[in-house]
């Protein structure tokens, strides 16, 4: 399936193709700014690059050496072609990280979106099922500490309601989700003894300091205790570990800080924003899913939960301080919309509680 990674992300490269390369060299990096989000919802964009890989349809010179530089096998039992691509022999071992992520991210997509697409293309270019998947899971937040996350019972908090089902979830968080069902079902065969190591504190500290979180996860993901019994938490491997020790290692593994949200929309005028009514409510309603939203809009959408969870953590000083005009605005002349967002944002009421107190101290100060 790696392989077929690699399918999808080149499947959005409209340009994007693999250079004459050595055997030691990477393949050109000069298409990597690619935003494959806007690509893969261009759908005549996306269906003719499909179409022209299934010979369904004409391909741009551009698409014919995508599919010259792709192709790995025609059908079932027929002859490996001397351009079978030198990325899928290695799985794609000279691609650049976001060359990888961008493989992710298109697979992800078609598998979930697009089945009609993602199919035949399984078909055609991987008929027995043979590509396998990449050995690991990504080691993208290995580094995190995660003593500092544990100690943070807010954030704690926010990713266990996401895996309990009983919250929001950030980006993150729907991929641990979606992977989790086959992590435990294989053991976390493809968690590195890193991730193990991670999760063996991580397993300890939720028992002693979290124990209702922990018993709730554990009704939930084991309700029979059949893994409980087999656990062995002095084991290093991830493989000898119970359902439990695997929900704790992804929990922490998702839960790093990452980098701190594009300032790329700073420049927008929010006072102007707030003085009209009219642009007021487009905004209300993209962040409800009552109508389309501008760029800004979705890239606020997307970063809402997160930035909610984690205190604006993330957020530079100028988005702090614009975040908190709005939410005065929105609570003294905009209190049912303000109700709406809390609901659909903060059901639990945790951070409209929080706002609220904050207003009324300005306010007596």
């Amino acid at each position: 399936m790696w392989k077929l990674v690699l399918l999808g992300s080149l499947l959005i490269c409209i340009g994007q193709t693999l250079a004459e390369v050595t055997e030691k060299s990477q393949y050109t990096t000069k298409y990597d700014n690619v935003d494959i989000n806007e690509v893969v919802h261009n759908e005549r964009l996306l269906k003719n690059y499909v179409n022209c890989l299934l010979d369904r349809g004409p391909c741009s010179p551009d698409g014919l050496e995508l599919k010259s530089k792709t192709i790995a096998r025609a059908h079932k039992g027929a002859k490996i072609s001397e351009n079978m691509p030198d990325a899928i022999e290695t799985d794609c071992s000279k691609c650049s990280d976001k060359q990888r992520e961008g493989s992710e991210a298109m697979m992800r997509f078609l598998i979930d979106n697009k089945p009609e697409y993602w199919n035949p293309l399984q078909e055609k270019y991987d008929p027995t099922g043979s590509y396998k998947k990449p050995k690991y899971y990504a080691s993208k937040y290995d580094h995190i500490d995660v003593g500092a996350i544990l100690n943070n019972r807010r954030m704690v908090n926010y990713y266990s309601a996401c895996l309990l089902s009983q919250g929001a979830c950030p980006p993150e968080g729907v991929e641990l989700k979606r992977i989790l069902p086959e992590a435990l079902q294989t053991n976390c065969a493809r968690c590195s003894e890193k991730q193990a190591t991670i999760a063996l504190m991580a397993i300890k500290r939720l028992k002693k300091e979290y124990p209702k979180i922990w018993s709730e996860l554990s009704e939930k993901w084991d309700p029979s205790d059949s893994f409980l019994i087999s656990r062995h938490l002095v084991a290093v491997r991830m493989h000898c570990a119970s359902v439990f020790f695997v929900v704790s290692a992804l929990l922490v593994l998702i839960s790093a800080q990452s980098s701190p949200y594009t300032s790329k929309y700073d420049n927008v005028d929010v006072d102007k924003i707030l003085k009209n009514d009219r642009v007021l409510t487009n905004y209300i309603k993209c962040l409800m899913e009552e109508g389309p939203c501008t760029p800004e809009g979705r890239e606020l959408r997307k970063t809402l939960p997160d930035a909610l969870a984690s205190g604006c953590s993330k957020c530079n000083e100028k988005q702090k301080s614009t975040t908190e005009k709005v939410i005065r605005h929105l609570q003294t002349r905009r209190a049912k919309d303000w109700d709406r967002l809390s609901k659909k944002y903060d059901p639990e009421g945790v951070y409209k509680q929080k706002y609220t107190a904050e207003l009324k101290t300005e306010t007596t100060a």
